[in-house]
């Protein structure tokens, strides 16, 4: 039967000729052969990489957000302020005055507003700085979050029904005073020096050398670090009586994370320490040794936000930066084509060393 078929296309028309020589299914040039690769190339391990980088990007914005920090004027007008104080003092309670004076001209007898305990004097092991005072330090707000437990001080203990209390030799200072939210100062110094009162204190009684454990304003939320916190100032013996200055701006702080809110404030400090000759006695209240915090509110408040963008922005960057990936993937993959073809080199699409063009182009 073939060969009838044969026969008939020589001796047909000229047209039928060609049919002999007609493949339906033509094999591919061999130039144009490219044998498959096992396994991923080098190309699509990247490609991959960094997908798989934008993905945790844009998942990280849904999920963990961004931290916007913003400032604005307070809105209410404060009319006072908690100071949360606890510190070690090196001279017996009965020795100390405690006061506070403002800008208005209000002065606080603090001695009945704060806790006071006789103690034998220490420096605690948890004592970050030594003579300094710890460097500005802002938390992230997850740590805000995790640590902003409000608490209470304790009430004072009567020492001295403890054995041993007539050879304690310090004084533990702490509470919570509303103080005016003005500029003031909380004074700390030997009684009877400064400002009148009943008694005395002995010069060679009186010893400045202090530990504070606790410094902070607003609510009190004693797991939150501040640049006073656990810092302790220890002078030579000839320098107990020295002049012991910190200068504060306090600066409202608030967080806002997931509907929830914290309130408080930061802070920072400069610090002076003025040597004393014991030549006091009579002089001003601003000459004489002791323990000064003078504290001033800024007006700006700061307000830091964790925010997060929308389901529908998320699906739409998503898809943007995907189709934008493969837009430039493939004009990368062309750009790559053409140089190695110029160069003789085999195209990434198959071409051997020789040919001039590409799959593309």
């Amino acid at each position: 039967m073939g060969s009838e078929v044969d026969s008939f296309l020589d001796k047909g028309n000229s047209k039928f000729k060609y049919l002999r020589r007609f493949d339906a299914f033509p094999k591919v040039a061999e130039h144009n052969e490219n044998e498959p690769k096992k396994g991923l190339g080098v190309r699509t391990i990247l490609f991959y990489a960094f997908t798989l980088f934008v993905l945790y990007s844009e998942f990280g914005s849904l999920f963990d957000g961004y931290i916007e920090e913003t400032f604005e004027l307070k809105k209410e007008v404060e009319t006072s302020i908690p100071i949360n104080i606890d510190l070690f003092v090196k001279t017996k309670c009965e020795y100390l005055s405690f006061n506070w004076r403002d800008k208005t001209g209000d002065h606080l007898l603090v001695n009945e507003l704060i806790k006071l305990e006789n103690m034998p004097f220490f420096v605690p092991f948890n004592v970050r700085s030594l003579n300094d005072y710890n460097e500005i330090y802002t938390p992230e707000i997850n740590e805000i979050f995790d640590r902003a437990m409000p608490a209470e001080f304790r009430d004072a203990i009567d020492t001295s029904l403890l054995e041993g209390s007539q050879n304690f030799d310090g004084c533990h200072v702490f509470g919570t005073v509303n103080v005016n939210a003005v500029e003031g100062q909380l004074q700390i110094t030997g009684k009877g020096y400064g400002y009148p009162d009943e008694t005395m204190a002995p010069i060679d009684k009186l010893d400045f050398t202090h530990v504070i454990n606790e410094m902070s304003f607003g609510q009190f939320l004693p797991f939150l670090n501040n640049p006073l916190d656990n810092i302790a100032q220890i002078p030579e013996y000839e320098d107990r009586n020295a002049k012991y200055k910190y200068n504060i701006d306090v600066i409202p702080t608030k967080y806002n994370k997931l509907g929830g809110s914290i309130v408080t404030t930061q802070y920072a400090v400069n610090f002076d320490n003025i040597k004393s000759d014991l030549n006091f006695v009579g002089k001003k209240v601003q000459s004489l040794p002791g323990i000064f915090f003078t504290i001033k509110h800024e007006p700006i408040s700061v307000v830091y936000t964790d925010k997060r963008i929308g389901f529908l922005q998320f699906l739409g960057r998503l898809l943007t930066i995907g189709c934008l990936m493969m837009y430039l993937a493939s004009w990368c993959y062309m750009l790559l084509d053409r140089f190695y073809v110029f160069n003789d080199k085999k195209s990434l699409y198959g071409t051997k060393q020789g040919e001039k063009t590409g799959i593309i182009g």
